[in-house]
């Protein structure tokens, strides 16, 4: 474990780094100052910044994030997500920093830096993406193990020869109103004739909302299945042999990040439904990851698949 914590604390936040700092430093003399730092839909610069203030940028956010992976290495708890989410921004900030090196090499002005398009901005967001998963799935083994069975989990006595069905719903009056509004925004964004891209940016901030603002939950004897918004769409499914026991808990926002769909199971190993405040179901799964829903009569919903993983 020690050289674990080392390699995902250590080797790999210091590669980052490097990289986004050398990358700058070999080509400075070849940089324009100021240089193009920002590129519109087309693919052309449209902004810039002086190169030392670009450097500050990318190789600071990279520092930054390195500190961050250090210190999760070296919690009790958490540090997948932490070590995931850290090596996420390092790596995002290093690759962009050697994107805007690239595009500017050379170049006599920021305005003719090399066309930075949208495909490798992607590009650079699924570097990072695969580089948090890894990190991520690395840092796992360094998290405590659970518990054993001694410890009492609700049940609600489900004998081995019936069969039940559980199901809830948890809503948030807010987040509706806020899609409304967003929605509002957008019509009257498109009836002005403004940009497009404004009356995109509303019609999917408002669907989204609308989807995050209710969430439908089903327990069966094939395991938990979740469905978004009044539609109950999209859905997600948590199959019973992925769940090695369940509990109540008491959703707090601001603890899991904030409202809606917070974290991620593959990436960080931990997620989180989060609709309200309050009362809330919380998911032990296989491989050490947590999934956290907010849903209403949760203690019925734990004992219900305690008892359904105890028969499994």
């Amino acid at each position: 474990m020690r050289s674990t914590r080392f390699w995902l604390g250590v080797v790999v936040p210091v590669a980052w780094v490097v990289i986004v700092v050398a990358a700058f430093a070999l080509t400075w003399t070849r940089l324009p100052d100021p240089l193009a730092t920002h590129w519109g839909l087309s693919g052309s610069p449209n902004g810039a910044m002086p190169r030392i203030t670009a450097l500050a940028l990318f190789g600071g956010a990279s520092l930054l994030a390195a500190i961050a992976a250090r210190v999760g290495v070296s919690r009790d708890h958490g540090i997948a997500q932490l070590v995931g989410g850290a090596t996420f921004t390092g790596i995002l900030f290093a690759s962009l920093g050697v994107v805007t090196v690239l595009a500017n090499l050379d170049a006599t002005r920021w305005q003719d830096a090399h066309a930075v398009g949208i495909p490798l901005a992607l590009g650079c967001c699924a570097l990072a993406g695969l580089g948090a998963a890894l990190a991520s799935r690395v840092a796992r083994v360094l998290e405590p193990a659970r518990a054993g069975g001694a410890l009492a989990r609700p049940t609600i006595g489900l004998a081995p020869t019936e069969r039940a069905m559980w199901s809830a719903s948890a809503r948030n009056g807010l987040l509706f109103v806020l899609a409304l509004l967003v929605a509002i925004t957008g019509v009257l964004t498109w009836a002005s004739g403004r940009s497009w891209v404004g009356v995109v940016t509303c019609s999917a901030v408002a669907i989204i909302a609308t989807a995050l603002a209710e969430v439908h939950a089903r327990i069966d004897d094939r395991g938990l299945s979740l469905g978004f918004g009044p539609l109950g769409f999209p859905r997600m499914r948590v199959a019973l042999d992925r769940i090695v026991h369940a509990e109540t808990t008491t959703v707090q926002p601001m603890a899991h990040g904030g409202w809606g769909y917070r974290g991620s199971l593959t990436l960080l190993g931990r997620a989180a439904v989060v609709i309200r405040r309050g009362e809330g179901l919380k998911l032990a799964l296989r491989d050490n990851k947590t999934l956290t829903i907010t849903i209403d009569d949760a203690e019925t919903a734990a004992g219900l698949i305690n008892d359904l993983v105890a028969r499994r």
